[in-house]
């Protein structure tokens, strides 16, 4: 099937290749510019008089439905995926032209023309000489996961890009009613300027109290334009119950792993909470916590590589709390 727009209100289409043509209803434009179909059905149409307006049709012609203005030049490269320009500035659609994201187009110039010939190699053409290339569909940072982790005190965030252009870096943005009701910048990640690789990012949100928070990205290109990932919320539970956990692994060599927890009222009693060892005589060995600690859950690491094999105990003491647990050490 071939479309073609002729004249200044006329809409054509054939289904033999030339050989006969009937006249199709246009959307209520006075001067069609450009026409694209994906398919039989689903196509596209500017209207330089409206203006400036894209319709869009999804059974060949029949009816129309406005979707964007104003509208210069345009290209859908897949059902899904297109693009269009207006002055100097360029943007992408990744539903079917439903919506529209501002692209940046890193010129001052008008751009009379944009070219893709798949989802990331474009070009766009304008005055002055103006040639833009594009290698990654113009998104100058492509996030492709976004997570939250929960620990204890501290929240991890982890993303990852598949591709960045011009990527200054990442403020890291945090809500919650401890911060006054106001999202407030907590750090900042360097990016990896211009890359078509995959990069890898870490950011640990250290020693908050529990409650709920949200967590959002705020990517800074080098000339300060920025866009907003999506929001993350996790929530950092009270803790009620003091207690102390078998170490991990138990007998171990050299090296366990100790958890405890300190509820909120003791906090109110002492801020001080201590973790020690001692071996079967009773004699200290070594201190692993000793400072003030909130409320909360903690694990520590003890390393037995400069003693002998042998039972050992461990105690953690917090306010009028106090428990001793044993554990050994096979060599």
């Amino acid at each position: 099937m071939n479309l073609i727009v002729t004249g200044n209100d006329t809409l054509v289409k054939t289904t033999n290749g030339g050989n006969t043509w009937q006249k199709l209803a246009l959307p209520p434009i006075y001067e069609p510019r450009d026409l694209q179909f994906i398919n039989i059905d689903l196509g596209w149409v500017t209207d330089y008089s409206n203006p400036y307006t894209l319709y869009k049709t999804t059974n060949g012609g029949v009816s129309w439905y406005q979707q964007a203005q104003p509208v210069y030049n345009f290209q859908f490269i897949t059902a899904q995926i297109g693009w269009y320009t207006y002055g100097n500035q360029i943007f992408n659609s990744t539903n079917g032209g439903s919506t529209w994201t501002i692209q940046n187009s890193n010129t001052n110039n008008t751009l009379n023309d944009i070219f893709f010939i798949d989802t990331n190699n474009g070009w766009a053409v304008g005055q002055n000489g103006t040639i833009l290339y594009t290698p990654n569909g113009g998104i100058p940072v492509e996030l492709i996961s976004f997570t939250a982790t929960a620990n204890i005190n501290e929240v991890t965030l982890n993303w990852s890009t598949a591709t960045e252009t011009n990527n200054s870096g990442f403020e890291i943005l945090r809500f919650a009613k401890n911060d006054n009701g106001e999202w407030n910048k907590i750090g900042f990640v360097p990016g990896h300027g211009t890359t078509t690789e995959t990069q890898h990012y870490s950011f640990t949100d250290n020693d908050i109290k529990p409650g709920k928070y949200q967590y959002k990205l705020k990517q800074m290109d080098f000339d300060g334009t920025f866009e907003y990932s999506q929001i993350l919320e996790v929530e950092i539970p009270i803790v009620n119950e003091f207690s102390l956990s078998q170490n991990y692994p138990n007998p171990f060599n050299p090296s366990t792993k100790i958890k405890y927890s300190i509820p909120q009222n003791v906090r109110q009693l002492t801020g001080n909470v201590s973790l020690k060892i001692y071996d079967v005589l009773g004699r200290e060995i070594a201190t692993l916590v000793n400072e003030e600690k909130p409320a909360g859950e903690y694990e520590v690491e003890f390393d037995g590589t400069a003693l002998p094999s042998g039972i050992y105990f461990y105690q953690l003491k917090a306010g009028v709390y106090s428990e001793t647990k044993k554990m050994i050490l096979l060599k």
